[in-house]
């Protein structure tokens, strides 16, 4: 689950505490709200910190003393790419789950409840609904329909909290639904053209 902003905090500091080096309170507010709280998001900004106050050392021929935006700027880049291999990672295991379709679709039910002004967060109810409206009909047996949630969750696509369910990773939910839709726009254009995938 993810950690609190104090939690999440401590997991960045304390490590560079230890070794004299401290964050800009601004350059602490970024990587906070970059990893949201997200235990994996939040080693990969360590790292990619790490890595660039190493680089930082190198270029200065000084130790720094302090994680700036300057030196955040340049971790960015490193952690942009993890988080993306990290994507990409989930999405191929919902292609090979067969579930892409459906994980668009439980995207879009998160879409709606948030235009609606609920809290972001979905009954089991309505998340079965939507995974049953997401199957072929041949496939929408209960059992199936229990299968595709309790992988949806194993995948972290959704957690239970409490008695409803949140996006596990909003921005992870966002990245599937857009490289999903823009594969079936790139299919839709080239059936236009009258072109023939290989």
């Amino acid at each position: 689950d993810r950690l609190d902003s104090r939690a999440a905090a401590d997991a960045l500091e304390k490590p560079l505490d230890d070794r004299g080096i401290s964050f800009e309170s601004s350059a602490l507010d970024r990587v906070l709200e970059q990893s949201n709280g997200y235990p994996y998001f939040i080693q990969v900004w360590g790292q990619a910190i790490c890595w660039a106050l190493l680089e930082e050392a190198r270029l200065d021929k000084e130790r720094p003393s302090c994680v700036s935006l300057a030196i955040l700027d340049r971790a960015a880049a490193r952690a942009d790419t993890r988080v993306r291999a990290y994507y990409g990672n989930r999405y191929s295991e919902l292609r090979r789950a067969d579930l892409l379709a459906t994980a668009v679709d439980v995207t879009a039910l998160y879409e709606r409840i948030h235009a609606n002004g609920r809290p972001g967060r979905a009954y089991d109810t309505e998340l079965t609904e939507t995974i049953k409206g997401s199957l072929p009909k041949a496939e929408r047996d209960q059992q199936a329909v229990h299968d595709a949630f309790d992988q949806l969750k194993r995948l972290g696509f959704v957690w239970e909290v409490g008695d409803s369910f949140e996006p596990g990773i909003p921005s992870l939910m966002s990245y599937v639904a857009d490289r999903y839709r823009a594969g079936l726009e790139a299919q839709a254009a080239a059936a236009a053209r009258n072109e023939v995938p290989f």
